[in-house]
């Protein structure tokens, strides 16, 4: 009779940490990879209906660029599928546009894909912003960044990693060639190190 007691709440236990294992995770800000077309923005599931869509304010030097925005999303989930129900929020705006029709599933710890658009949300804990990441013919090198400053954003030192340092200096730069990667591209090329784009320098075919 005993064990029978026992393994009643012990089910239900595991049933509920499946189910926390398996969710998305609320008051945690998701981001995507940004590029020249999609702005910074986080989604915040804040309970199992809300959602807060944000828009971080945007600094150039002192001069203020955008003051950023956030919106209150409704969301549902049917067959593991996240819905969102953007409300009263701007339809002309591209971001929610997109959102409006999107279709998210977990794939992972702390990640969550768009199956419609292809865009992948991480926690924003799991990116780094402290580097600039370069890739060599696939290697690849991190350069840390001085400081935040007091706006938010994020000041380069420009001092270069010095294993990439010797890397370079080894190599004929003529026979070389230099790309930006940003967005999904340079994501699913280097993971969660893409996130803020990858300066890539390879050979020429």
């Amino acid at each position: 009779m005993l064990i029978g007691e026992v393994k009643i709440p012990l089910a239900l236990f595991l049933i509920f940490l499946a189910d926390c294992a398996c969710g998305q995770r609320l008051n945690v800000r998701y981001r995507t990879a940004t590029d020249s077309t999609e702005r910074l923005h986080y989604l915040v599931f804040v309970d199992n209906s809300r959602c807060r869509l944000i828009f971080p304010a945007r600094n150039h030097g002192d001069a203020m660029v955008s003051s950023g925005g956030e919106y209150e999303l409704k969301y549902s989930i049917h067959n593991d599928t996240i819905t969102f129900d953007v409300g009263n929020a701007p339809s002309d705006h591209k971001t929610i546009r997109r959102l409006k029709k999107s279709g998210f599933v977990v794939i992972g710890k702390g990640r969550i894909f768009d199956t419609v658009s292809g865009y992948t949300y991480v926690d924003s804990r799991l990116v780094n912003d402290r580097h600039d990441i370069y890739a060599v013919d696939g290697e690849v090198f991190r350069t840390r960044r001085s400081k935040v400053d007091a706006y938010g954003i994020l000041r380069r030192s420009y001092r270069i990693n010095l294993r990439l340092r010797k890397r370079i200096k080894k190599m004929n730069v003529e026979e070389y060639q230099v790309n930006f990667l940003r967005g999904k591209t340079a994501f699913e090329k280097y993971g969660l190190d893409g996130m803020n784009g990858v300066i890539e320098i390879e050979e020429k075919k």
